[in-house]
């Protein structure tokens, strides 16, 4: 406009008064720039918070059976990074979208005001840079990140082992070998980090010509649609619209890791237990346990055929058996960790079934195989 009027084009508004719009929309930019990011935030840790309760309440609840298979580094990886990084999607995705939306709304309609086919090329600019390019992006991307989650998890676990056994680890003299191990997989984060990367840097150069070839084709169009004045007005405001847009373009890289993170996240929060809690019972107290006539396998695998045992109150009650026998299976049942196939589990004369979890688990501890005890006073 300021061309325009230097140019003695009559615009119906004087240089100062649009120096003097530019001076407050500059200010107020900044004052709902800070709006917008505070309100993105303020969600986003607010529904981070409720997640990593959700998802803690879910191991909870998957505990024992369910977590017993996976490792520690891998829902330590999880309850941390993973959760972290769906911030992300909370705070810089959501309103970044709704903007380039009601920004190409508004731009279409300015510039098809000059002539209706110059609107429908800012259409399929905007289109192009904010839809068509993540997609092809995120497309491209693949497994790509999902599977740099997942190693990323898997150094996590190596990690956290190697300092749990770090006294055998030296007392065998292995520390060079677990080293070259730890590095080996930080090589192969690294490589997958290296491609995530040039995917990213590849997606900037495309996003890059395709606005200048939608610039060019604004230009070229306007001239041969409109005045001198038209052209210039429609072409600098295609030309300067393109930023939230491109916001969107550089999303599908990002987001590959965030959807792979809220993945791993679902999961775990959509994976049932083996065995449900159960509430609204009776309480009891313990007057003994007993197994009668129990039958369990594990898959087609026969571990408990037909087995009954008494466990009197105050006594001291030994299982003895080869490994594999169904030791460690028994007490699990007696836990309700699992259920019986067939035949019944019972505290105090009562089945398992019929006790409230949070009352059974009262009445009995379980030391697992894999325990971990501290050096220290606790």
């Amino acid at each position: 406009y300021a061309i325009l009027d230097v140019l003695d084009f009559n615009i119906g508004i004087n240089l100062s008064t649009i120096f003097i719009i530019i001076l407050l929309c500059a200010l107020f930019r900044g004052v709902f720039r800070y709006i917008e990011q505070s309100c993105n935030h303020y969600i986003a840790f607010k529904l981070l918070a409720l997640l990593r309760d959700k998802v803690f309440s879910s191991l909870r609840r998957l505990a024992f059976v369910k977590l017993q298979d996976k490792q520690a580094g891998q829902l330590v990886s999880l309850v941390t990074n993973d959760i972290e990084l769906l911030e992300v999607f909370y705070a810089h995705t959501i309103s970044p979208i709704c903007i380039a939306f009601l920004f190409t709304v508004v731009m279409v309609c300015f510039i098809g005001s000059y002539h209706p086919a110059l609107g429908l090329l800012a259409l399929a600019a905007y289109g192009t840079v904010g839809i068509l390019i993540p997609l092809l992006t995120a497309k491209l991307s693949g497994d790509s990140a999902m599977h740099f989650r997942t190693k990323s998890g898997k150094l996590s676990a190596y990690v956290l082992d190697s300092l749990r056994g770090l006294p055998e680890t030296i007392q065998y003299g292995q520390g060079q070998a677990r080293m070259d191990a730890m590095n080996a997989q930080t090589d192969a984060i690294a490589k997958e980090g290296e491609q995530m990367k040039r995917t990213e840097g590849r997606n900037t150069a495309v996003t890059g010509t395709v606005i200048l070839m939608f610039d060019l084709a604004m230009l070229f169009a306007s001239a041969a649609l409109l005045d001198f004045e038209g052209c210039l007005i429609t072409t600098l405001a295609m030309m300067s619209s393109f930023g939230p847009v491109t916001a969107l373009a550089a999303l599908g890289a990002t987001l590959q890791s965030t959807l792979a993170a809220g993945n791993r996240v679902l999961d775990i929060l959509e994976e049932r237990p083996v065995a449900e809690d159960i509430t609204g019972k009776e309480p009891i107290s313990f007057h003994g346990a007993a197994a009668k006539q129990v039958t369990f396998a594990y898959d087609n695998e026969t571990i408990l055929n037909d087995f009954s045992i008494d466990i009197p109150e105050g006594k001291v009650t030994g299982i003895i058996g080869r490994s594999g026998s169904g030791k460690s299976t028994l007490l699990k049942l007696l836990m309700r960790f699992w259920k019986v196939q067939q035949g019944e589990v019972a505290v105090s004369g009562r089945s398992v079934e019929e006790i409230n979890t949070e009352n059974l688990r009262q009445m009995e501890s379980f030391v697992t195989q894999q325990t971990h005890l501290f050096h220290d006073s606790i």
